[in-house]
């Protein structure tokens, strides 16, 4: 006998057995720097590989926090050039204000009401600042907006974390590579730190000048 029924249509996905794996590759008294790879590679020529990379990716985002996709043969210092800040670049002017500030929201998973004040005040205020562009960070440094008044004068300050702003003079994309803690102990004196204190606009203002 045969009879007709609604049911559920079932699809079945299988595990795909995929292993995260853990390494340390640099470390020091301050720092440990760690790599989480997939122990399965994705073929190009795949007629899934647009589907396999987003799963990689969404499974490493999902257990780590961070994605990043390298060759297959690609040695630690590759992964290690990696995590260095690569800039963005965006234009300044009026007209691109909204547009930036948008971009810059849309780099945070679910921005809080304050983050987007911040980058909005942020934006605004560094436009009046004249920069020749605007640069905001890769990878780990994504968090970090900055305008380049100069070639060799940047503004830079991560929103999500910042209760200071850097004035970074001369070897910027170097001194950017450091920590906070590293900044700060560094011998280095081609930067100044203003505290987002009283009016630390003006502050900024005149160390400008």
């Amino acid at each position: 006998m045969s009879w007709t029924r609604p049911v559920f249509q079932k699809n079945h996905w299988l595990p795909r057995e995929i292993h995260v794996l853990v390494e340390i590759i640099e470390s020091d008294e301050l720092t440990v720097t760690i790599k989480f790879s997939l122990d399965q590679y994705i073929d190009r020529q795949s007629s899934t590989y647009e589907e396999d990379l987003l799963f990689h990716c969404n499974l490493l985002q999902e257990n780590t926090g961070v994605c990043n996709i390298l060759e297959a043969d690609a040695t630690n210092d590759d992964y290690l050039n990696t995590l260095y800040v690569n800039w963005e670049i965006l234009p300044p002017g009026e007209l691109n204000i909204e547009r930036n500030i948008n971009f810059l929201i849309s780099k945070f998973r679910n921005p809080t009401k304050e983050i987007q004040e911040i980058i909005a005040d942020r934006i605004n205020f560094f436009e009046s600042l004249n920069p020749i562009q605007y640069i905001v960070g890769e990878s780990k440094f994504s968090q970090y907006i900055g305008a380049m008044i100069k070639e060799d004068l940047v503004l830079l300050e991560n929103v999500r974390y910042g209760n200071a702003i850097y004035i970074l003079f001369e070897n910027w994309k170097e001194l950017s590579k450091l920590s906070k803690t590293e900044l700060l102990n560094s011998n280095h004196r081609n930067f100044v730190r203003i505290t987002h204190r009283g009016n630390w606009k003006n502050k900024v203002v005149n160390e400008l000048r």
